[in-house]
């Protein structure tokens, strides 16, 4: 049956489907031609190419133009969180599934990059505590990723223009799902 990853970035994992046994036809889709082209690389690279495997320039927001029930399985890896409008992605996407077929996506919790940036700023008292001191270039580069997770936690702001544009808890998703006509489950890892 046809695999649509949407969102295949760098084709890791691009490669790790089309390398499966069995495999039917992927296509896999990035809003970026440069993305496209570096994933046609590293499946060259494991020669993992063939008639089976494409790749199309597609943003995630297009999903509408693939064909009414065309794709049993469609794959996102890290993607979500950079499109504006889920909840109308995710109706295009049940649109695109048909009946009993699945969506999988793997997102960074909101929790997560909270935690991250909690524990962050501690950083330079376990490196002292192991006799080491943070240099001021090191400081700066704690300060700025302690200050990147606050930007992103917060829910406040218009982040349209960031690249990312979301962080989910579980629950959030679920709601976004059910409202798009589709059952959820979820797995931590």
């Amino acid at each position: 049956a046809p695999i649509l990853e949407i969102g295949c970035g760098s084709g890791n994992m691009t490669a790790s489907l089309a390398s499966q046994p069995g495999i039917g036809y992927l296509l896999a889709t990035d809003p970026s031609a440069a993305f496209c082209r570096l994933t046609q690389h590293k499946l060259a690279h494991f020669g993992l190419t063939g008639p089976n495997v494409d790749l199309a320039v597609l943003p995630a927001e297009d999903i509408r133009l693939i064909p009414s029930g065309a794709v049993p399985l469609i794959f996102l890896r890290s993607v979500l969180h950079h499109i504006t409008d889920v909840d109308a992605f995710l109706a295009g996407c049940a649109t695109v599934l048909p009946k009993g077929g699945m969506l999988i996506c793997e997102e960074p919790y909101f929790e997560g990059y909270v935690v991250m940036g909690f524990l962050a700023q501690f950083i330079p008292d376990a490196l002292a505590a192991a006799g080491h001191a943070c240099s001021a270039e090191d400081q700066a580069h704690i300060d700025n990723f302690i200050a990147t997770m606050q930007f992103y936690s917060r829910r406040d702001l218009d982040k349209s223009n960031a690249e990312d544009k979301h962080l989910f808890r579980p629950d959030e998703l679920a709601v976004s799902a059910r409202a798009a006509g589709m059952d959820f489950d979820h797995h931590p890892n």
